[in-house]
């Protein structure tokens, strides 16, 4: 962390947190023009913050009211920003395996998630360190181990499966039953939750990011379709077939996050689910599911030209 100087001494715990989201930033933009990052960047991890925090937001009071009975001193304003913390850090780095010309490159299961575990908190234990010498008399600008066990968990969690049975994405820490931190499941549900939170636009900016991101030797060819002509019929049929297999695999994707979400959130306490339905997964619902299914192209005789413009991606922001 040596390139990140400490201009302003931290006043409080936050001002800590901020300290640390800045490395992670500036760690996030370095990666993502080295390895072409198109999904995840810095604009995803602050999406997921926003999500995570309008979920933390819906449950706090209930939390608040649970502590005030049993005189409890957890303070909710420090698990906040820890959520906020692994929220933004939980993608910084992103290792892939080697990819063949003309395959998708993919990522080992966890991998990743370990690898920017381990870097960040090597990061926190420098700042920690930088801390206690310029102010020794306020440890409490300091990270506890207590506070980066959390963040370690909460990374964790973001970990995600493949279920074949139902074609759907989902992230095994929440299907365990062990007792499970709150900021990790509030993470979990925001990392994979755009469809539910913010509805079909999301979901659908969020697929053809990913697109991009697991398909480069494809870039071209979609960000520039008018030179389509010049490529070989092969090329073109080997787009086509995996524009629509992401489209098909966008269905999986919706009706396993949307069916699952019930099961997910069992842990959140009761009282906030009404709360949760109404103003935070409005989307989750079978309204949502039905106008996904009738406006994603899944027949075998879509064409590449309806692909393209289905997944519209001249709407992908470009910043490397």
């Amino acid at each position: 962390m040596t390139h990140l100087k400490i201009q302003r001494s931290p006043q409080c715990f936050k001002d800590s947190v901020e300290l640390m989201m800045g490395y992670v930033r500036h760690q996030m933009e370095q990666e993502t023009a080295d390895k072409l990052l198109y999904f995840h960047n810095f604009a995803h991890v602050q999406g997921v913050k926003a999500r995570a925090e309008l979920i933390f937001d819906a449950v706090r009071p209930h939390w608040q009211a649970e502590l005030n009975q049993r005189h409890d001193p957890l303070d909710l304003e420090r698990m906040r920003n820890l959520l906020g913390l692994a929220a933004i850090a939980h993608d910084m780095v992103q290792d892939f395996l080697p990819a063949q010309p003309w395959t998708a490159r993919r990522r080992e299961q966890g991998v990743s998630e370990h690898a920017t575990i381990e870097k960040l908190l090597g990061a926190i234990a420098e700042l920690n360190a930088d801390l206690a010498a310029q102010q020794p008399d306020k440890p409490d600008l300091q990270f506890s181990d207590a506070d980066c066990e959390v963040l370690q968990e909460a990374i964790a969690a973001t970990i995600c499966d493949f279920d074949p049975s139902d074609r759907a994405i989902f992230q095994p820490y929440l299907y365990t039953d062990e007792e499970k931190s709150n900021v990790a499941i509030i993470l979990a549900l925001a990392d994979i939750g755009a469809l539910a939170i913010e509805g079909i636009d999301a979901f659908r900016q969020e697929g053809r990011e990913i697109f991009l991101e697991e398909n480069l030797d494809f870039v071209p060819l979609v960000l520039h379709p008018q030179e389509l002509e010049q490529y070989p019929h092969a090329t073109k049929i080997a787009l086509r077939d995996n524009l629509l297999g992401r489209a098909r695999f966008q269905i999986g994707f919706a009706t396993g996050r949307i069916n699952r979400l019930p099961f997910e959130t069992r842990d959140l306490p009761l009282q906030s689910m009404v709360t949760l339905q109404s103003e935070v997964f409005t989307y989750a619902n079978q309204q949502t599911l039905d106008e996904l299914k009738t406006t994603t192209p899944t027949s075998p005789e879509t064409s590449l030209e309806e692909l393209l413009k289905y997944f519209s991606f001249d709407r992908i922001p470009v910043n490397f």
